[in-house]
């Protein structure tokens, strides 16, 4: 039991606005034209 509670720790530590969300930021910025990535940058 305790073993299922750390892997879903585990689980929801990587999941949830983990390495995912600062790629999918990163191609949101890239995506948008170049002024809008000046603004972000200012």
């Amino acid at each position: 039991y305790m073993k299922l509670k750390d892997n879903s720790t585990i689980q929801g530590d990587k999941d949830p606005i983990g390495p995912k969300t600062p790629i999918a930021n990163t191609n949101l910025i890239i995506n948008k034209p170049k002024s809008t990535i000046d603004d972000v940058r200012k």
